[in-house]
């Protein structure tokens, strides 16, 4: 992939699938060569858009602009729910080595357990399936999965074709622990998420 001065770029999901891991990662890229790349959170618009910049979006509506790049970020839906609603007790949306060391050296031990509401963590599924099912790519979109990276973020240089690697210093780390860990009600949970593997509703599987 050539970088240009100039270049847009979406990267769109319905959240919590590693888009702002993509999105640190294509700026690092750009940054390296001397591009300087604006962000543009969800909750932005890019009406005075100029030069290079990369749109972070979870909402159709950003898919009718020309953008020269688009990245659609997925990951399965059950992953997504379960981060997302983790995601409210952690506060933060993304951790970064530096400024949540705090967070990070505790561990698992930075949330309490808490019970998880099977009708929250369904709508929340739901809602992304919702959006797997509806969102209408152009051709040139670029589907990058999350399980294709969350180990070793540097593969994503192979994914987006970047030529030059270099070291990475600023990126988001994953949520330390697992799932389980939080979840006082993990059987309750882990069996409703047997029963939407089961009926094949996981989309990305």
């Amino acid at each position: 992939m050539k970088i240009e001065e100039g270049d847009t770029w979406l990267v769109i999901g319905p959240g919590r699938t590693g888009s702002k891991v993509i999105i640190d990662f294509i700026c690092a890229v750009y940054w390296r060569a001397g591009i300087n790349i604006r962000y543009f959170d969800p909750n932005q618009n890019i009406n005075d858009a100029c030069g290079a910049f990369i749109k972070h979006s979870h909402y159709f509506e950003d898919l009718s602009y020309q953008y020269k790049y688009i990245v659609y970020s997925k990951r399965d839906p059950v992953e997504s729910a379960l981060s997302w609603l983790i995601q409210k007790k952690i506060i933060y949306w993304h951790l970064y080595v530096g400024r949540h060391d705090y967070i990070i050296d505790k561990g698992i031990d930075f949330v309490k357990p808490f019970y998880m509401p099977v009708d929250e963590f369904l709508t929340r599924y739901n809602s992304v399936n919702w959006f797997y099912k509806e969102v209408n790519l152009p051709k040139h979109a670029k589907i990058i999965e999350y399980n294709n990276f969350k180990d070793d973020p540097y593969l994503l240089f192979d994914i987006l074709d970047i030529e030059e690697k270099f070291t990475l210093e600023r990126l988001p780390v994953k949520n330390p622990g697992e799932h389980k860990q939080w979840i006082l009600n993990w059987e309750e949970i882990e069996l409703e998420i047997s029963k939407l593997r089961n009926a094949n509703k996981s989309i990305t599987e």
